[in-house]
């Protein structure tokens, strides 16, 4: 149930690795003026994503990464719309990530995509967009991740026995190996 904005950036460890490969992209309203403060209050919002290369539009009922989305208790359907482009790592599918797991897909052509979905929601939840994509004759990475889509249903906390099962396997392990 905590709001995290997707930030990232290259980790020069090696000649092996290009300075400037992963950005963190944050939209400032056209209203704003182009300041770094406007631009670290966009990081705090949440309307970002992380790239390889791919740019991304990513909506969630007209609503965008960081802002948040309210339903009643019964929950509902929401419209998922998104845009995806990229000159410098060919793109091939786009995931749309909700709370964790993969709820759609659409396969896209190298160089640009776009669509839309309608999900439906009967917990609170997060949803975010994920672009993967290749060189030739190279693995498939994550090439772009928004950050997400928070949608709160009244009375429906965020919470996962799942994650929360995860992260205490983390904990203990880690536990384990520093005794």
């Amino acid at each position: 149930g905590y709001f995290y904005p997707a930030v990232g950036g290259t980790d020069k460890m090696s000649a092996g690795m290009r300075l400037g490969a992963i950005r963190t992209y944050a939209h400032i309203a056209q209203d704003r003026p182009f300041t770094y403060d406007t631009w670290k209050a966009a990081i705090r919002e949440g309307n970002t994503f992380v790239t390889f290369g791919p740019l991304v539009e990513f909506l969630v009922d007209g609503h965008v990464p960081g802002k948040p989305i309210k339903m009643s208790a019964s929950g509902g359907k929401v419209d998922v719309t998104w845009k995806v482009a990229s000159v410098t790592v060919p793109m091939s599918r786009v995931d749309l990530i909700v709370n964790g797991e993969i709820r759609e897909t659409s396969q896209v052509n190298a160089h640009n995509g776009q669509g839309n979905w309608t999900v439906s929601i009967d917990r609170s939840s997060w949803l975010a967009l994920l672009v993967r994509g290749h060189h030739e004759n190279q693995p498939e990475l994550i090439a772009a991740h928004t950050s997400p889509v928070m949608v709160s249903l009244e009375g429906s906390p965020f919470f996962s026995a799942a994650d929360a099962m995860t992260i205490l396997d983390q904990i203990e392990g880690a536990l384990a190996y520093l005794d």
